[in-house]
Parts: C-alpha cells; structure tokens; sequence
C-alpha cells in the first residue's frame, strides 16, 4: 500500500481536493515545461471559476504540446 493512502482516504472531500490543488501548483511551480501538469491546472482553474487565465494557459499546453521545429 502506497505510503500516505490511509491518510488521504481519511480526508473530507474538501481537504482531499486541497491537498490535490497543492500538489498540481507544486509540479506546475517545480517542472514549468510538464504539459500534463499544466492541463491538470487547467482543469482546477476552470472547476473553480478562474476562467480568465485559461486562454493564456491553454496557448502555453499548445506550445509545449507542438513537437521542436528543427
């Protein structure tokens, strides 16, 4: 059993989406050229409502998404 698991299924709803959001910021924050992580933040921001960052988000996924130009 992954180390953490009893913990987390313990949590509300509420406290396991927060401790979720923490985790994406945290990638995005650390690893800013991770596509998924910045879909994953994409997905938070439109669930909550902040949906004015996302056409600039979702233009930066595109970016990472397009293979190098060589």
């Amino acid at each position: 059993m992954p180390a953490g698991l009893v913990e987390f299924l313990g949590l509300s709803p509420v406290q396991r989406r927060a401790d979720y959001r923490s985790r994406v910021e945290k990638t995005v924050r650390d690893h800013p050229d991770d596509a998924a992580a910045q879909v994953a933040w994409l997905k938070l921001l439109l669930e909550d409502g902040s949906a004015e960052q996302a056409p600039a988000l979702a233009s930066r996924i595109v970016e990472l998404s397009l293979p190098p130009v060589r």
